[in-house]
């Protein structure tokens, strides 16, 4: 499998002259290790937690871990041993060098849990996602946190198809799947789901394995809706305080991603529930039987499909470049929505996202409604399916998915 840069690189090599660790999270299979051992210099040990003797003495004997696999270092699957933090704390204390270590691991929340305070200011933190559309067409270095852009500008991308775009969404963007053919694709999400189970939910304490894997197929079939956690747990039959639960796993093992609503001084008319997307698009479809490309275009929830698609993106543009995004939704109890409001640190740009090629105006009617509320308004857009921008009114823009 031929290595894709990814654009998250040059902020790892830059945070490891200023820190003196680095810790890089996400999901099973989504290339951090393969990254960070591209990174690697020569003289830097390489070791995971996955090989029995080290994640035995990195439990038992804690103190002779760094003896044996000494510094520089790369620490592959840490949230197996998250204690091994204590450690790190005490090597980053040793020297004044900087990029000592660098901890990889599956389960950010987790790894996050056992980080001692004096670690503050030492440890850079950083989340790797599946492949962005930037990193699929080799331009990892040429993308930038998404804003809208307020003019007819297009990005660095190159057009696609409308079918390679709906491929692309049912495909699924980890690095192993995006040229598999139908079969392996199928097999890897098999896999995937499997190791999850295997390596995630068991050592979290869950027992009702068939009942979870059918949870998280209640959740894909629900992308891009408000989370309602009584509904959620009447389908699958279970408790409410067992879907939370069962959330926690699922969001801390990256598998889904929780946009929260947007309620900063506009009264008490906002929905409060975040809404629900998964990090990859490819394996909900999977998780719903969608057997093609084709199939998922025409289904009745495709646009939520493509929404949590676009999402997602836009996601990777600020996590790839180590910014934090300030992601919200908008709706209110007259149903009026913004897909997504980007903050800037000053401006709140508004975001609606539909799967049409001739976008219209009134499609971004409901951006009037964060007018007047004591929030400043930046530019605006529509991201879509069309074949060129196009002014939807002065500060708003209609653009391709290929133009972010």
């Amino acid at each position: 499998m031929i290595y894709l840069r990814r654009t998250l690189e040059k902020e790892i090599l830059k945070a490891s002259k200023r820190f003196k660790a680095v810790m890089v999270s996400g999901m099973r299979r989504v290339g951090k290790s393969t990254m960070l051992k591209f990174l690697c210099a020569e003289n830097r040990t390489c070791v995971s937690l996955d090989d029995l003797l080290a994640s035995e003495l990195a439990a038992d004997a804690r103190g002779e871990f760094f003896r044996r696999y000494p510094a520089p270092v790369l620490v592959d699957e840490m949230q197996r041993v998250p204690e091994l933090c204590l450690e790190v704390k005490e090597l980053a204390d040793s020297s004044d060098e900087r990029g000592r270590v660098w901890l990889c691991g599956s389960q950010r929340f987790s790894m996050m849990q056992n980080i001692p305070d004096s670690l503050a200011g030492r440890l850079a933190c950083f989340e790797l996602l599946p492949v962005s559309l930037y990193e699929r067409q080799d331009k990892a270095f040429e993308q930038k946190p998404y804003l809208p852009p307020g003019n007819l500008d297009r990005g660095a991308l190159t057009p696609q198809t409308l079918e390679e775009t709906w491929r692309i969404i049912w495909q699924g963007s980890w690095p192993e799947v995006i040229r598999a053919t139908p079969k392996k694709r199928n097999l890897f999400f098999q896999g995937l789901l499997q190791a999850h189970i295997d390596r995630d939910v068991v050592r979290s304490g869950i027992r009702n394995l068939p009942g979870y894997q059918k949870f998280l197929t209640i959740l894909a079939s629900r992308i891009g809706r408000e989370l309602q956690l009584n509904a959620v747990a009447a389908e699958a039959g279970v408790a409410v305080q067992t879907v939370k639960q069962w959330l926690s796993v699922a969001e801390s093992s990256g598998i889904i991603y929780l946009l929260p609503p947007f309620s900063e001084n506009v009264g008490k008319t906002v929905i409060k529930r975040p809404k629900l997307f998964f990090t990859d698009t490819g394996f909900a479809a999977w998780l719903c039987n969608v057997p093609s490309a084709e199939a998922l275009r025409n289904a009745y929830n495709s646009g939520s499909f493509f929404e949590n698609f676009v999402i997602v993106e836009l996601l990777k543009s600020w996590i790839h470049n180590g910014e934090q995004p300030h992601f919200h939704y908008y709706r209110d109890t007259r149903f009026h929505e913004i897909d997504l409001l980007i903050f800037d640190g000053v401006e709140y740009h508004p975001v609606a996202i539909k799967a049409t090629e001739s976008p219209q105006a009134s499609m971004v009617k409901a951006f009037d409604n964060i007018k007047g509320n004591h929030i400043k308004r930046g530019s605006g857009a529509l991201i879509c399916l069309t074949k060129e921008p196009r002014y939807l009114s002065s500060d708003v823009v209609a653009h391709s998915i290929w133009d972010i």
